[in-house]
């Protein structure tokens, strides 16, 4: 009988023992049972390391598998980026939050669509936005939250705007072995880098069941927070100086990102991310702006693109 891939699942953690224990039994619980956990912490100060140690003699040290992260700097990007980088060798790959729950059939039903696709492979599902005690927040799931990947124009209208969640991905070896040895300082976040990966040389695919419980409390590093603006607030926004300093500099994050893709696939057919690049260039806003909206680099609507051009 053939063997089932192996699946890693990649762990971040920094002071997570409030919700830890069930993120781990639900790993635990999964149907698919060929699977190690990879667990990178980055200095946790109460029990997480003490849970972590109970886990692993529980489940033995070639079933999970933690270490801590080394580097001088410190914060979920740094410690996802860390825990990538040193990960075991495995046929596919999941991005764990500490404080999520999973639905037991998640990485059976991940890897099946994953085996379906080619080159640097992602699948995503959705997930439920839950209060701390995994209620549900509303009707509203965390792909309509994250805004739907569009139909066309997928990598154009990517670029600016993060759509999936890593705790919702599914990836193979080979869109792993891309994404390591990332340089955060370029990049917005690991999730988003290896999406932009994904959709500029292999397949995206979304999964449409939610197999997530995506937790929301008071020390969410990324939440799913989602602010709606009047008509009157973002006119005067158009006038505040400061918020357009902020405007920019996330504008700048989002270029380093595409250029730290670009640099790291050299010879690749990557005429998109040069187009974006070239349009950074571009002194005048309006200039920016318009040249964003023919060329698709849009995100979802008009007040985005003005934001974008900043």
């Amino acid at each position: 009988m053939e063997k089932s891939p192996l699946a890693c699942v990649i762990m971040a953690t920094y002071n997570g023992e409030k919700y830890l224990r069930e993120q781990l039994d639900s790993i635990i619980a999964q149907s698919y049972t060929n699977w190690i956990l990879y667990v990178s912490d980055d200095g946790s100060k109460d029990k997480t390391i003490d849970i972590l140690k109970e886990y692993q003699k529980k489940l033995g040290k070639n079933k999970l598998i933690f270490s801590k992260n080394p580097r001088d700097k410190h914060g979920a990007k740094y410690n996802f980026c860390y825990a990538i980088d040193t990960a075991p060798k495995a046929d596919y790959y999941f991005f764990s939050d500490q404080d999520d729950v999973w639905d037991k059939d998640k990485m059976k039903l991940q890897i099946k669509e994953a085996e379906k696709l080619s080159g640097q492979a992602l699948v995503y599902c959705d997930a439920k936005i839950v209060d701390e005690n995994l209620k549900p927040l509303g009707k509203e799931t965390l792909s309509e939250r994250f805004t739907k990947m569009p139909k066309k124009h997928t990598l154009e209208r990517s670029l600016f705007v993060n759509r999936v969640a890593g705790c919702t991905m599914c990836i193979n070896y080979e869109l792993l072995e891309a994404s390591r040895k990332l340089q955060p300082e370029e990049i917005c976040m690991h999730d988003f880098y290896i999406l932009l990966s994904a959709l500029a040389f292999g397949e995206v695919k979304f999964l449409d069941k939610t197999l997530n419980f995506y937790r929301q409390h008071e020390n969410n590093v990324v939440g799913a927070k989602q602010v709606n603006s009047s008509l009157k607030q973002k006119i005067f926004k158009m006038f505040d100086k400061k918020l357009h300093q902020e405007w920019h500099e996330d504008n700048w994050q989002h270029y380093r990102q595409a250029r730290h893709l670009l640099e790291r696939n050299p010879g690749k057919d990557l005429k998109i991310i040069q187009k974006f690049l070239k349009i950074a260039e571009f002194k005048s806003g309006i200039h920016r702006i318009f040249s964003l909206e023919i060329n698709h680099f849009r995100t979802k609507d008009w007040w985005t693109i003005i934001e974008k051009g900043f």
